[in-house]
């Protein structure tokens, strides 16, 4: 059984030695050819009588570039004077520069976007659809500077305050025209959004919409596109958030 141990470690050992030097064979010998160069430039320089100058110099050059030939992965590695390594970690201090400029051009972006979407706008008509294209100016911009997707979406919801404002107010109107005497129970439901410290959810405004009487087919869909904020922080009918004004 040893016998059999000892010479499997041998053939794998001489299977080792075989892989090694065929992965190495070309460096070889290009090593083997700078040493025959620069033997026979050594040769001509120090032993000849009658060296030839020139041919030392076409000798010793071209053992030194089948030297650097054979040993082309060690250069790559080591470079000049660790110019590799200084490099690296510039190219690494500079991707940890380019990390923390994205993360803060995402932090700047969403405040734009929040302070935006806060500003007075019932007073201008115009207002929304600027608010609207700035909006998608910010996030193509920070998209284009390569933010991360949690980042972009962080952006997008900076807003989501005063868009879940506008869908309230948007349902609460259709509800003040389809049900004119619910005054009250709509003071019900802001009051206790209020007290409870909260904004009115789409979960109220639905409860409200339900204790009214049948639900209108315009205040069921503006419903479905709160909700549907509300789960996705995307709009359900872009189309008519655009009009939201008219609402």
């Amino acid at each position: 059984m040893h016998w059999q141990e000892g010479a499997s470690r041998s053939g794998g050992e001489v299977r080792g030695l075989i892989s090694f030097v065929a992965q190495h064979a070309l460096a070889f010998i290009w090593n083997a050819a700078a040493l025959v160069f620069l033997g026979t430039a050594w040769h001509e320089l120090a032993i000849r009588d009658n060296s030839r100058t020139e041919n030392s110099v076409l000798l010793l050059g071209a053992g030194a570039l089948c030297g650097l030939i054979g040993n082309a992965d060690r250069f790559e590695v080591l470079k000049v004077f660790g110019l590799e390594a200084r490099m690296r970690r510039a190219v690494v201090e500079a991707e940890d520069v380019l990390q923390r400029l994205r993360a803060f051009a995402a932090d700047l972006g969403a405040v734009v976007i929040h302070h935006n979407a806060g500003l007075s706008r019932w007073a201008d008509p115009g207002i929304f659809q600027r608010q609207d294209a700035q909006k998608r100016e910010v996030l193509r911009s920070l998209e284009k500077l390569g933010v991360s997707p949690e980042q972009l979406r962080e952006a997008r919801a900076a807003d989501k305050v005063y868009v879940l404002q506008d869908y309230t107010s948007g349902v609460m109107s259709l509800i003040r025209k389809h049900y004119p005497g619910s005054a009250e129970r709509r003071a019900e439901v802001e009051t206790e959004a209020r007290s409870a410290g909260r904004p009115i959810t789409a979960g109220d405004l639905r409860k409200l919409a339900v204790s009214l009487g049948p639900v209108p087919p315009d205040v069921a869909e503006l419903l479905a596109d709160i909700e549907h904020y509300e789960a996705h922080g995307e709009h359900r009918r872009p189309e008519v958030w655009a009009q939201r004004r008219n609402w």
